[in-house]
């Protein structure tokens, strides 16, 4: 039987410590990942996120005091995990933030609201301008330059822990600063969207990561996180050596994160999106095929198999999804793979239904109504002696 689960904490109180340095849509509460560890990791085990997506779990696993690895293919997903994880002095940061904004400032003020914005005489305006498809459609002339203002100071840092965390604090007002929706993952145009002051953004955006960051170094503990940019098919760690494994896999026919939900910060980076993409399992972003399902539960398959490779014997492997719905058809996505992590060799434990509170539904939403869905499922595996 099914057991469900319900954590009452609002939206607000999980952003404590470095939780809110950027918005990662579809990302799994604090509580719940708590709840999950306590639940699962051994005393002085070492613990595994395979595709850890902003490094909620690794945050939490610090606070904890246990010692972590996390993996995935999105560089920017590394990058935050990075930051949220890293013990910086705050007021060093402050002390930076002050001469950052001061430089930015000194710019932003050169450049005029309306007419040839480009013409201003801000010399790397032009040189530094983005380059990808449909900018005009998603940002404003304006907004355009102001970004890469920010972009080219935080670029000149020269520590490079507070550069990422500067970059971070960028990359988190891009999606504020453009005409798409910021209430939902995915990406769409907001026509009642009005233009927002970019470098305002920035500048509380700071001030609210570095009293975050304050925050998490007064419960900080000195174990380790180790980060990886590889696919979590193949890691390259070595065999059987950890004791908890979580996986929290993008939904089928949902989000493509390189394509979509992270497409504007990773444009804005410099990141490559193709060679992400190719690397992300095949999650039927937009689909309308069935068949494609079977490619996802096969990326999915390999994925469990690079898990069993990993795992202690003994030990447990969570899987946190939920089924799909694909036009009016509801896809079976637990029970395939509950069956494809049997092939590999692991035993189910139990399944957690677990309820999905405020707006954290949103991105759990199908197109049909009458078949939504607000519950995640936790699914534990224990790899047998």
């Amino acid at each position: 039987m099914t057991k469900r689960l319900t954590f009452n904490n609002s939206n607000k109180s999980q952003q404590y410590a470095s939780h809110d340095f950027f918005r990662y849509f579809g990302k799994l509460p604090p509580v719940v990942v708590q709840h999950i560890l306590k639940k699962c990791i051994p005393e002085n085990g070492i613990f595994l996120d395979l595709m850890c997506g902003s490094g909620t779990s690794l945050v939490e696993c610090k606070l904890m005091g246990i010692e972590s690895v996390g993996v995935d293919v999105n560089p920017l997903s590394i990058l935050v995990s990075k930051v949220k994880t890293t013990p910086i002095d705050p007021s060093s940061l402050a002390s930076m933030a002050d001469a950052l904004l001061l430089a930015i400032k000194k710019d932003a003020d050169r450049v005029p609201l309306e007419g040839d914005v480009f013409g201003a005489p801000v010399e790397y305006l032009n040189e530094e301008r983005p380059k990808f498809r449909n900018k005009a459609h998603w940002f404003t002339p304006y907004n355009e330059a102001m970004l890469i203002i920010l972009r080219h100071h935080v670029g000149l840092i020269d520590n490079e822990d507070a550069r990422d965390f500067f970059q971070v604090a960028f990359f988190s007002v891009i999606r504020r600063a453009s005409r798409a929706s910021a209430r939902i993952g995915r990406i769409f145009l907001d026509v009642d969207a009005k233009p927002e002051d970019v470098v305002a953004l920035f500048t509380r955006r700071i001030e609210t990561m570095i009293s975050g960051m304050a925050e998490f170094l007064l419960g900080a503990c000195d174990s380790s996180v180790r980060l990886m940019e590889v696919d979590a098919r193949n890691t390259g760690l070595q065999d059987r050596s950890f004791d908890f494994i979580l996986n929290h896999p993008p939904y089928f026919a949902l989000y493509k994160y390189s394509s979509d939900v992270l497409r504007f910060e990773l444009e804005w980076g410099n990141f490559a999106r193709s060679p992400i993409a190719r690397q992300e399992i095949r999650e039927g972003f937009k689909t309308t095929e069935l068949s494609k399902f079977n490619e996802y539960a096969d990326d999915m398959q390999a994925v469990f198999q690079e898990a069993h490779r990993l795992l202690k014997p003994g030990r447990m492997l969570c899987v946190v999804v939920n089924d799909s719905t694909l036009k009016d058809v509801k896809l079976p996505v637990v029970d395939t793979l509950v069956d494809r992590a049997k092939t590999i060799g692991f035993s189910l434990s139990e399944i957690n239904a677990r309820d999905v509170m405020y707006s954290q539904a949103r991105y759990h939403r199908s197109a049909n109504p009458s078949i939504q869905t607000k519950e995640d499922k936790l699914i534990f595996f224990e790899k047998p002696m």
